[in-house]
């Protein structure tokens, strides 16, 4: 597209009606899948064991989709629960950290030039 645009040369415009329509499209797409999947949740809890090897395959390989299985830390890998625990606990420990600023502080004889009406 961006080919397109470079030799047609679209404007500003289009550009931003594309986007909106591609978030828009995207924000339907995750609320249609949002949906699906509270309609398969009503079913399974309806019709119970009904199908409950497909529930749980489901479960599993949405627990093991979430596992994490190891972490890069320092640039070394690690697998072992309390060095991945440490790793993040360290991670989010660094981020937010407050950091002192040094601000400048003004002189006393400093004097701001106003606007004048003209000027403004």
């Amino acid at each position: 597209m961006d080919l397109i645009d470079e030799v047609f040369g679209v404007d500003e415009q289009e550009v931003s009606r594309r986007n909106r329509a591609t978030t828009l499209l995207f924000t339907e797409l995750k609320r249609k899948n949002s949906l699906d999947s509270q309609k398969a949740r009503c079913l399974w809890l309806r019709d119970r064991d009904c199908n409950s090897r497909f529930f749980h395959s489901f479960i599993n390989r949405r627990r093991k989709r979430n596992e994490i299985l190891g972490l890069n830390v320092n640039e070394e890998w690690q697998e072992k629960v309390e060095d991945v625990k440490k790793g993040i606990h360290t991670h989010f420990q660094n981020q937010f950290k407050s950091v002192p600023m040094i601000r400048p502080i003004p002189d006393q004889d400093f004097c701001a030039r106003r606007l004048t009406s003209e000027e403004n």
